[in-house]
């Protein structure tokens, strides 16, 4: 019975040893598998960033390749930019007229430009930047009356955000608002022209800071395309006289079209513009001139007859005797007589105190309101509507 009771002790004894071994194999094994599940997810953690560096590099490096070729692309089109803005021609014909918006600035489109600067000079001589446009025409609504303004243009080529300018107009376009309302002012007119005289008279405008207007023949314009852009350059006004000088107010309405808009057409072909006012022939006005003629039409309140005597001395005392705020002065520049008047009248006139401004100008400061069809000898009634 003892000897049983022993063996049954042994066995447990050896079943609990077993048991303890196979516990402490189970946990070894255990703490095994956590630190190789530990290293294996250490070495994917460290093989991810790993990888992912790899990937940023080499995404930085892509970039760093792509900004090379962009660098190399944006040099090359600088390149190509800057060579094509050395080449751009400088703007022609740049005419600065009156308007009143401000100065409406006008010129040729150059070939092959981007867009176009326009700089107005300052009073210390510098240019300022005014604007940046992609058409060949501008209005400055910055102008203050009494000032003078002086223009320049160039030509411009873009290369992203970069500008490539051409070079400026080497003449500057002259345009002035420099009109006392408060002052008396008259209106020099000139018919028939232009004329182997006509520079002469402008030469002695500017000299004097004037203006007048010239009522051109349309047949005669072809011949005198520099005239007539010296003329507009120097802020002076371009009005209709017909083509050949007919008489409007008894022609039929097939030749008064046809006299209006061949004039018209010359002028548009010179100076890119068609004119504001008409002046008809021998101030001969029909029922079917007023209805076709589109515009205001200019008569005169003081006829000089220059065209009659061809005397430079009576057409000059006719002037300074008869002379008042308002007149509008028939003149025409086709005679040398007429010429040699006016180059003694221009200064007398302004010594007197008076502004000489285009029938336009006067137009605007005397309050007129001209109307299509309509008549005007003078501007001496203020604020006429």
């Amino acid at each position: 019975m003892a000897k049983k009771k022993e063996m049954i002790i042994g066995i447990t004894a050896v079943l609990f040893v077993i048991l303890i071994g196979w516990l402490v194999y189970l946990k070894s094994y255990h703490n095994t598998a956590v630190l190789d599940d530990k290293v294996t997810a250490n070495a994917k953690d460290r093989q991810d960033e790993q990888e992912e560096k790899q990937e940023e590099q080499g995404e930085k490096e892509n970039s760093e390749i792509n900004d090379e070729i962009e660098v190399e692309v944006t040099e090359a089109e600088r390149a190509e930019k800057k060579r094509l803005a050395k080449k751009l021609q400088v703007p022609k014909k740049l005419l600065a007229l009156y308007s009143e918006e401000g100065t409406s600035l006008s010129w040729k489109k150059v070939k092959d430009a981007d867009g176009y600067l326009i700089f107005r000079r300052k009073k210390n001589g510098t240019l300022k930047q005014l604007a940046e446009v992609d058409t060949n025409s501008y209005i400055d609504k910055t102008v203050k009356e009494k000032t003078a303004y002086r223009y320049r243009v160039c030509a411009m080529v873009k290369a992203g955000e970069e500008i490539f300018e051409g070079e400026m107009t080497k003449g500057t376009a002259y345009f002035h608002l420099e009109i006392d309302p408060e002052k008396p002012m008259v209106a020099l007119t000139f018919d028939d022209g232009p004329s182997i005289y006509t520079k002469e008279i402008l030469k002695t405008l500017k000299k004097y800071d004037a203006r007048a207007t010239f009522f051109i023949v349309g047949e005669r314009v072809s011949s005198y395309a520099d005239t007539m852009k010296q003329a507009s350059k120097q802020g002076c006004e371009i009005g209709s006289h017909s083509y050949s000088h007919a008489n409007l107010g008894t022609a039929a309405l097939s030749t008064i079209n046809s006299e209006l808009d061949k004039t018209e057409d010359k002028v548009k072909d010179i100076l890119g513009y068609y004119t504001g006012i008409m002046r008809p022939p021998y101030g001969s006005i029909g029922t079917k001139l007023r209805e076709q003629v589109g515009k205001p039409m200019i008569l005169w309140s003081i006829d000089t007859l220059d065209w009659k005597t061809r005397n430079a001395k009576s057409t000059e005392t006719k002037i300074m005797s008869n002379v008042k705020d308002g007149d509008i002065i028939l003149m025409h520049d086709l005679y040398s007589q007429s010429r040699d008047a006016a180059i003694k009248v221009i200064p007398k006139l302004i010594k007197e105190g008076y502004q000489l401004v285009t029938v336009s100008e006067m137009a605007k400061y005397k309050g007129f309101s001209i109307k299509s069809g309509e008549a005007y000898t003078d501007m001496k009634q203020t604020k006429k509507e």
